[in-house]
């Protein structure tokens, strides 16, 4: 049976060429991997695809996983197996819940499949992360055209916000974990918060300089 480290030799050629961005080097050596894929079967063929998902959601290998060929290969193993996906492959999934075609095998919200993960491996720190990054980016999204409104309800803010203190609580570390624009939970909790305060008290000042001398 094969492992990662054997699917980082066979893709090293593809993955030197590709940086040339030569399409006369890489194509070629794209093609014969895609060909060995092709000529695979049964647990070859699975075992395989569940490498080629570890090299790139878990190593962050340059494999295109778009490739027509192996990712209809990936999504027929994922709905074959729907009902036995082992937390690994639950993480991979949620990590491409917004790529082709995943919402017509899944179809549920990205933190569904987190929580479908948790059930399965409740202490898993990896899922629980994931998780809690997923409220922050809602948080995110709820608050990002203020001062016009909120985007997400008020109700589903304060549900984030107190499954995330939650969160801390279990997890202390989890505290320095920012969003991709480097913000931190209490950031978006403390703009939820002065923002109700804001509308409560009709605040004429400009919203975020009143926060800002606040």
């Amino acid at each position: 049976m094969e492992t990662i480290n054997d699917i980082k030799y066979e893709w090293t050629d593809y993955f030197v060429t590709r940086k040339t961005n030569v399409k006369k080097l890489w194509k070629p050596k794209l093609d014969e991997l895609i060909s060995r894929i092709e000529d695979l079967k049964g647990k070859e063929l699975e075992n395989y695809l569940n490498l080629l998902c570890e090299a790139y959601f878990d190593y962050t290998l340059e494999i295109p996983i778009l490739h027509p060929t192996i990712w209809s290969k990936i999504l027929i193993q994922w709905e074959n197996n729907i009902s036995t996906l082992d937390v690994k492959n639950l993480i991979w999934i949620y990590k491409a819940s917004t790529y082709k075609d995943v919402y017509k095998i899944f179809n549920f919200e990205p933190d569904q499949i987190l929580e479908n993960a948790l059930e399965l491996e409740p202490h898993n720190k990896e899922v629980k992360e994931l998780l809690y990054l997923y409220k922050l980016d809602t948080l995110y999204f709820a608050l990002h055209e203020l001062p016009t409104g909120l985007v997400i309800d008020k109700e589903v803010c304060i549900r984030d916000i107190k499954e995330c203190e939650l969160m801390i609580k279990e997890n202390k570390e989890f505290s320095n974990l920012r969003t991709r624009f480097n913000l931190d939970f209490e950031y978006y909790k403390n703009l939820f918060y002065a923002w109700q305060k804001y509308k409560l008290k009709n605040i004429e000042e400009d919203f975020y300089e009143w926060v800002r001398h606040k």
